[in-house]
């Protein structure tokens, strides 16, 4: 199959035909952006982050693209039958995006709290059942997904006062930290856990506008819609 030219705005993208990842990263001192799965291979020049999309790519080779390049900022893994993440991947400590989806992790590695520079984190249908204590190092996350998980508790988490958006639905999550407060948290889904009360510190997230608690068992629904009166959408 020939390459085919998907020119935008006079730069040209190549779509590659899923050679051998091993081929791709030979290629890649001057590039800045491989798309695996979808084989899209972009030119150094035009983009500022450095990516890598793996989908149907096997571990061996998730880890030899590591090796060979740690200074990835964004990686995006879909649909893998890997129940952990490669320890390579702990050296890539100029992530800033990392998404992880439909892979059975079950868990985490300690080592993530290497990705000090990570501000968006996704875990989607990842089963994972709980977040090791050194997320809480990840001082600068902002963006966190965590939805269609095993997740009971979101105790890690108390320390990451940057956090904007918090996304958890779809989890087994019966209550929330009751350490340092979420205070520039402005998004919040939470709906379809196992709540019933919230911890004290939540009511004083003075910058949250979006709260949504929907399919939990909460107790004092009433006092809580009193109590988050300023917060813009609330969904209980």
């Amino acid at each position: 199959m020939l390459p085919v030219d998907l020119t935008p705005h006079s730069t040209r993208l190549t779509t590659l035909f899923a050679p051998p990842a091993e081929e791709l990263i030979q290629k890649q001192q001057t590039e800045v952006k491989l798309l695996f799965g979808r084989g899209v291979y972009v030119p150094a020049g035009n983009y500022e982050e450095r990516e890598l999309w793996l989908e149907k790519f096997h571990a061996e080779e998730l880890q030899n693209c590591l090796k060979k390049n740690s200074s990835l900022t964004t990686l995006r893994i879909n649909q893998k039958p890997w129940t952990r993440l490669s320890k390579e991947i702990a050296q890539c400590t100029q992530l800033t995006t990392l998404a992880i989806l439909n892979t059975p992790l079950l868990s985490l590695p300690a080592e993530l709290g290497a990705w000090t520079q990570l501000k968006s984190l996704i875990l989607f249908k990842t089963q994972i059942r709980e977040l090791p204590p050194t997320l809480g190092q990840l001082q600068k996350l902002e963006k966190l997904e965590l939805n269609s998980n095993e997740l009971e508790h979101l105790e890690a988490l108390s320390p990451l006062t940057h956090l904007i958006y918090l996304s958890a639905s779809r989890n087994k999550i019966r209550h929330l930290p009751s350490g340092p407060s979420w205070e520039n948290l402005q998004t919040l889904f939470l709906d379809d856990n196992a709540l019933s009360e919230l911890p004290e510190k939540l009511y004083g997230c003075t910058s949250l506008t979006c709260l949504n608690l929907e399919k939990n068992p909460l107790l004092h629904t009433e006092e809580m819609k009193r109590r988050f009166s300023r917060v813009k959408a609330l969904f209980l």
